[in-house]
């Protein structure tokens, strides 16, 4: 297929002009039927835009513009217009933190922040973004603290570490109509068209791929299931193809009838695959309900889609109805830009040095001024980066700790007993009562307590922080855990003492859900078997988990300890609490010495009868 790809230098477009742009209705009232003819063009990344009429939003880092673009809801699409922007002050595709690249490919926003949850340099207004998305931290791309938002400053070309930057007028205009977790932010370093029948064609092609999927799976046609998904297929949940079909046999013959509903299906390009995004209702029997997003991604493999990875989250609850005031929206509509000569550019100094306030209401105190600082231009990106994503993280507060919304079961349905439970076997994409919670950032698709195991396919494991507590799950310590202890205190001593106060501070860390210092205890070459998983996929997996609990109690008991010279195993009977479930087993923890300390280099969960 022919790709149009624009000259280097795009000449603006005087007003509006339309882009009739046809992939119809939905079939069983989600899917398009048909489409209308048009020698318009599209960006390549869009391909379905969905039901409900909205904004797209286009970054063209060549052209340092962002294109706004409006659909219809029934396939029409126009744009609507072109206003500049500024992106990362080193062009390409955003690989590491500190790069100072802004990422390529689909993202949405996941949060808004006002003025005075702001230090002045991000403007009036700014919206984090999903960077790095599921897929993005399965190509291994790192980073985060990745935003759309305004300025306080003169708008230059190529002038952010990574974000996306807008005059404070611009941004302020689309305030009324980005929705968060729904809004689609497109991001090319070179911008290019393909004709919308084009599209329509592949969208059409993917949207019967995907009804076929959810036929089969509702069917419990496994055969038919399992041929949609590659060899190569990896979910959020960490299972591969193998464990996450056996698992689904398992289900299958548990429940007499399952029903998959699908809606608001939208599908955007991303990278080297498609991302398809929904809602999806899931009912099994009359024992189990869940709803939640669920993202697709798939590519075509020897001329036939498939999915190579899957990622569920719950659905978010009602957004806070936080607005710009009407004197802070006046002022920045009406509030000519700044020119060089008005303002010295300040240098964001949050991360390198400033103690961010522990109350949101307070981020826009921090102390974010022209400053000197001896930081590397490379440091001070990379601390930019740490400075946004810890302002997003307080101005979040208590998320985490928010019941679940309306319309997911939280826990087992009255009806159903342990048994009935126990006979599902290790329940994944929520077709039990135990599965599908939410995770922040990416979502993962939620376990039972067949998660962790030493195989996807054994039917008791370790259950992670993020599901919910199931009827089965009991015995749980609620031993008081002090303060973490420094890794570093452990150097004195390779002997069975200092194996035992590795396990206590261990312990400690993950209770008081301190990821730096649980993770300091993790030798760079560990690996998490079960899941596939070294260190980094390990630290994202197990950290998400952490962050999603609002509240951890780990303890250990019958505590064994071998030392063979410079390695140990440390097995224990391993307690486990949160505020959304309790489990217990036996865990075996592996260590070496790694710079005259012990470090974890594999780790073993085995659920106790």
């Amino acid at each position: 297929m022919t790709s149009l790809q624009t000259p280097s230098r795009r000449p603006r477009l005087n007003g509006s002009r339309t882009l009739a742009w046809a992939l119809a209705l939905l079939l069983t009232a989600a899917w398009p039927l048909s489409a209308q003819q048009s020698d318009s063009s599209l960006p390549e990344a869009v391909l379905w835009p969905g039901v409900k009429p909205g904004l797209i939003l286009v970054v063209d880092k060549a052209n340092q513009e962002l294109l706004i673009y409006r659909h219809d809801g029934r396939g029409g699409v126009r744009l609507e217009k072109i206003v500049p922007c500024s992106t990362g002050m080193v062009q390409g595709d955003k690989l590491v933190r500190g790069d100072k690249k802004t990422p390529e490919g689909y993202y949405i926003f996941r949060q808004k922040l006002l003025p005075d949850e702001l230090p002045d340099i991000y403007g009036v207004l700014a919206y984090p973004m999903d960077y790095p998305n599921f897929w993005d931290v399965r190509l291994g791309r790192g980073g985060d603290g990745i935003w759309t938002h305004g300025v306080n400053k003169p708008l230059t070309d190529y002038d952010s570490n990574g974000c996306i930057e807008l005059r404070n007028h611009d941004i302020a205009a689309l305030e009324d109509q980005i929705k968060l977790y729904d809004t689609p932010v497109l991001v090319y370093e070179n911008l290019v068209f393909r004709s919308s029948e084009e599209l329509k064609k592949e969208g059409n092609e993917l949207i019967a791929f995907v009804e076929s999927w959810r036929k089969a799976w509702s069917d419990k046609d496994l055969e038919s299931y399992e041929a949609k998904y590659a060899e190569e297929f990896y979910n959020s949940d960490g299972r591969t193809r193998s464990g996450w079909m056996e698992n689904k046999r398992r289900l299958a013959a548990n429940y007499r009838r399952i029903d998959v509903q699908l809606e608001d299906v939208r599908i955007y390009r991303h990278r080297d695959v498609v991302a398809v995004s929904f809602v999806q209702k899931y009912r099994g029997d009359d024992r189990f309900t869940t709803d939640g997003l669920k993202r697709l991604y798939a590519k075509k493999i020897d001329g036939r889609w498939l999915i190579v990875g899957e990622e569920f989250d719950r659905l978010p609850g009602p957004q806070p109805e936080k607005w710009l005031t009407a004197e802070q929206k006046r002022l920045a509509l009406t509030t000519p830009p700044l020119t060089a000569a008005q303002v010295a550019e300040p240098v964001a100094v949050a991360s390198a040095g400033v103690i961010m306030p522990q109350n949101p209401s307070l981020a826009a105190e921090v102390a974010v001024r022209p400053v000197r600082t001896n930081l590397a231009d490379d440091d001070q990106a990379a601390a930019d980066e740490t400075a946004r994503a810890t302002i997003e993280s307080l101005s979040a507060g208590a998320r985490s700790a928010a019941p679940p919304p309306a319309g997911v079961e939280s826990e087992p349905p009255a009806a159903t007993s342990a048994a009935e439970l126990a006979s599902a076997g290790p329940a994944v994409d929520a077709e039990t009562p135990a599965a599908e919670s939410t995770s922040a950032g990416l979502a993962v698709e939620a376990k039972t307590p067949a998660a962790e195991s030493a195989s996807p396919a054994a039917a008791s494991a370790e259950t992670a922080p993020e599901t919910v507590e199931t009827a089965a799950a009991g015995a749980s310590s609620s031993a008081d855990v002090g303060e973490t202890p420094a890794p570093e205190a452990l150097a004195e001593d390779l002997g069975e003492e200092g194996a035992r106060r590795l396990l206590a501070g261990w312990l400690a860390a993950w209770s008081n859900r301190d990821e730096e210092s649980y993770f300091a205890y993790y030798a760079p070459g560990f690996r998490f078997a079960d899941k596939d998983m070294g260190l980094k996929a390990f630290k994202s997996y197990r950290g998400r988990l952490m962050r999603q609990a609002s509240s951890i109690q780990v303890s250990a008991d019958e505590v064994d300890i071998e030392v063979d010279g410079l390695q140990a195993k440390v097995v224990f009977v391993q307690s486990y609490r949160s505020d959304r479930v309790s489990d217990r087993g036996r865990k075996t923890l592996a260590l070496k010495a790694v710079d005259g300390a012990w470090r974890i280099t594999s780790e073993i969960f085995a659920d106790l009868p």
